[in-house]
């Protein structure tokens, strides 16, 4: 968790910082369990699906960020498209001779600021997620240490 901490530090997009929390997980996963105390095999396991589901709340969010961004941008004027005299359009129902939505931009602007509100949510969300998962984690790591020196009537200390 260490190590993780110091390459969290250096992150630049959210999306790095999912790769990571997944492939941290994935070395915890990997790490040796046998003559392992069981309560720490808890512990490993239970810190291996923060750092999943942490990944999955950025990779969730981003998705989101993407998909509402779109809608907004997509949000328009109707129009009627004729393949047969050469105006033709894209829409959400395809090429060809139809009615629908398409997006002609009036405010490049405003669609900016939309995008911007948008991103700035979904990011919240994501780094609100991320920091709950590395909360717990913090919390769980604080309660084996304690168990473990209990148990084991030796110093246990965290790697940071």
């Amino acid at each position: 968790m260490g190590d993780f901490k110091e390459k969290k530090k250096t992150r630049k997009t959210l999306g790095q910082m999912a790769t990571w929390m997944e492939r941290y997980a994935g070395k915890i996963d990997n790490l040796p369990m046998l003559n392992v105390d069981p309560d720490l095999l808890s512990y490993g396991a239970y810190v291996s699906n923060e750092l999943r589901g942490g990944s999955g709340s950025i990779r969730g969010a981003t998705m989101t960020n993407r998909v509402k961004q779109t809608q907004a941008v997509g949000q328009g004027v109707s129009g009627y498209y004729n393949r047969d005299y050469g105006y033709g359009g894209y829409s959400r129902y395809g090429y060809g001779s139809s009615s629908g939505t398409y997006w002609r931009p009036n405010n490049l602007s405003e669609q900016q600021t939309v995008r911007t509100q948008i991103k700035t949510a979904t990011n919240a969300k994501a780094n609100s997620a991320a920091l709950g998962a590395m909360a717990g984690i913090d919390q769980a790591t604080a309660e084996i240490r304690r168990r473990m020196t209990q148990k084991y009537s030796a110093e246990f200390r965290s790697g940071e």
